[in-house]
């Protein structure tokens, strides 16, 4: 299979996603297990897609969280006293 494709985004959330695939298939083809000669199927496929990101990006998801001190306070152990 060969693909190729790219996505354009639309707004910070919003893209849409084009690509192009080959697909090289090849089988054997039997009648009564007697071997009769080759299929070849060749689909060539163009593919479009609507997507969305829930998330600003990865490291926006995995950044640590501010916490205010007040909250720190108030679950540490010891009440930060």
């Amino acid at each position: 299979m060969l693909q190729a494709g790219l996505d354009y985004m639309i707004n910070d959330q919003l893209f849409i996603n084009i690509n192009l695939r080959y697909i090289d298939i090849e089988a054997n083809t039997k009648v009564h297990e007697v071997m009769i000669g080759k299929a070849e199927i060749n689909p060539t496929t163009v593919g479009v897609s609507l997507g969305y990101r829930f998330f600003e990006s990865v490291t926006a998801v995995l950044r640590p969280l501010h916490v205010p001190h007040a909250i720190q306070c108030w679950t540490h152990p010891s009440g930060c006293g």
